[in-house]
């Protein structure tokens, strides 16, 4: 570790690196007690998917930080192109959402996130700006930011375009955008999705899951947990899960209740956790995730160069945003938008992106973002 990491770094570099394999371990163990209960028969594919992705980690992590800036326009357009070709596919299961390329099923809109991060982070570093930016000065930002949110919106993935936006936002709020230009901008946002509802860019099964979440403003919780909607039921169920593990849990394979969540092993994996581990294990799981996005923006803080700081603000803020997003849509305190867990649910696309990004930010830890 020495020979390629300065002494000063290697603490730091430690820190991140033994969050995130705690967080692995853990999604891995309790994604198989969750494959277990709804047997999905995904748990060997994350084994793989995490495997694949350590490997991938590691090269980004030696690799020289000046390729990364230079084919980080390449890859954008690239993913952009994507996204547009999962457009133009027939639809599986209403939407177009995967690539099937040598039997492999590949999800550009999750790739995205981290793509948009090094482009937003490419076109900072090389712009001399002498004060604080404003909106007419922010027109690409804004452009590259909303092309893939809308892109992703139409196909349709409400929760991962805004995930997107707000991977953007973020980072343009951390290269100095004034106050009342970045709030400009949020309001631009809410004002654009009323419209998009009108248009039927929202689609109805998205607008009756924000109806049924909005319903509980007016109807007691009892008469919902009696009688769930197609809707709710989801999330009514994930939330007696939740209930019935208290404090401590019931115990490994004693999560039964848990099996009547369709999507257990992907948007509602944190359901398993709690009905075995209690409330002890989601403190568990969510210190580990502060731990790692505490780390995250120390490597950014700590940083050299304008790209390194912008691409682990980027990196960082994608996962946290879809941590508190997901919590939140299982507790019922948001509608269902279909945003997973990082590191804790199926998928291999969303697995090998946060692979890439831990190895970038080991890569801008170790080098503190020098190019």
């Amino acid at each position: 570790m020495k020979r390629i990491v300065g002494q000063e770094n290697t603490t730091a570099i430690w820190w991140g690196l033994l969050a995130f394999l705690a967080l692995n371990l853990m999604g891995l163990q309790n994604l198989q007690h969750a494959d277990n209960y709804a047997n999905c028969g995904v748990h060997e594919n994350q084994l793989i998917w995490t495997i694949l992705g350590f490997s991938i980690a590691m090269i980004a992590m030696i690799m020289d930080l000046s390729i990364i800036l230079r084919i980080a326009p390449i890859v954008y357009w690239l993913g952009i192109l994507l996204l547009v070709v999962v457009l133009a596919l027939p639809a599986h299961k209403g939407t177009h959402r995967w690539i099937n390329l040598f039997g492999l099923s590949i999800q550009p809109s999750e790739v995205m996130k981290f793509l948009l991060a090094l482009m937003l982070a490419h076109h900072f570093k090389f712009r001399k700006a002498t004060e604080r930016y404003q909106l007419r000065t922010l027109a690409l930002p804004i452009v590259y930011t909303l092309l893939p949110t809308v892109l992703v919106l139409v196909e349709p993935d409400l929760g991962t375009s805004m995930v997107i936006c707000f991977v953007g936002f973020a980072i343009m709020f951390f290269e100095g955008v004034q106050t009342r230009t970045f709030l400009a901008l949020i309001g631009f946002v809410l004002l654009v999705f009323p419209l998009a509802w009108k248009s039927g860019v929202i689609r109805s099964y998205q607008k009756q899951r924000i109806s049924s979440w909005a319903k509980q403003f007016s109807t007691p919780w009892t008469q919902i947990a009696r009688n769930p909607d197609d809707q709710d039921r989801q999330p009514v169920n994930s939330i007696k899960a939740i209930a019935i593990g208290q404090r401590a849990g019931k115990g490994t394979g004693k999560g039964r209740e848990v099996r009547y969540l369709s999507e257990l092993c992907t948007d509602f994996v944190v359901a398993a956790l709690a009905v075995e581990r209690g409330f002890q294990g989601c403190l568990i799981m969510l210190l580990l995730y502060f731990m790692y996005v505490t780390w995250g923006f120390f490597v950014a803080q700590n940083a050299t160069d304008k790209f390194g700081v912008l691409v682990a603000v980027g990196v960082i803020t994608s996962l946290a945003v879809q941590v508190i997003m997901n919590l939140f849509m299982v507790t019922r305190m948001i509608p269902v938008v279909g945003v997973t867990l990082p590191l804790f649910s199926y998928g291999g696309s969303a697995l090998i992106t946060n692979m890439i990004g831990f190895g970038v930010l080991l890569n801008i830890a170790r080098t503190r973002g020098s190019l």
